[in-house]
């Protein structure tokens, strides 16, 4: 990685620490999204951990590079 370029990651436990202080009748874990998600617990903690590529990177140079928000980028099939 070249020295000006940012690391990312998910966080995860952040969001699920959000979810159940929101839905306290709906508790999560990394486990539970994991499989809601449709991905293996060590996927979940290689995203969380940026063991791996992801796509936010990409999505960041792509918003920095044409002007348009993240959000405008992201679209359903």
């Amino acid at each position: 990685m070249k020295n000006n370029e940012k690391e990312y990651y998910i966080d995860v436990d952040s969001a699920i620490k959000e979810h159940n202080k929101l839905n306290p009748n709906d508790i999560l874990n990394r486990s539970i999204l994991a499989k809601e998600l449709g991905i293996t617990y060590q996927s979940m903690l290689n995203y969380q951990f940026g063991r791996i590529p992801n796509i936010i990177e990409t999505l960041d140079k792509i918003s920095n590079r044409t002007g348009v928000p993240i959000d405008n980028l992201i679209k359903t099939k």
